[in-house]
């Protein structure tokens, strides 16, 4: 669920996400959301890090598979809404990942 994030991805309400890796697709809708959430939530217990959407090259697909720039361009688009991002989230103490 887009959005279901915040709700699911928070340690006060599920403690045994501090020992988990966690890679999370953010969906920023207001103000009060964002990557920054995640980093305040798990800031303390994992090592925080927000990948963000990068433009893609057509080229460097189409060549690979017989494909045109055209149809590149349309295997590579995801429809994704830019400014989204994605959180992954290692824990700090590695003992209590395993």
């Amino acid at each position: 669920c887009e959005g279901g994030e915040y709700e699911l991805l928070d340690p006060g309400k599920l403690p045994q996400l501090t020992g988990a890796a966690i890679l999370a697709e953010v969906h920023t809708r207001n103000e009060h959301e964002g990557p920054q959430v995640f980093q305040d939530r798990f800031g303390d217990t994992h090592e925080v890090e927000v990948l963000t959407l990068a433009q893609r090259d057509p080229e460097s697909i189409a060549k690979r598979f017989w494909l045109t720039d055209a149809e590149a361009s349309q295997v590579m688009d995801e429809y994704r809404v830019y400014g989204n991002a994605w959180v992954w989230m290692r824990p700090k103490d590695a003992a209590a990942a395993a």
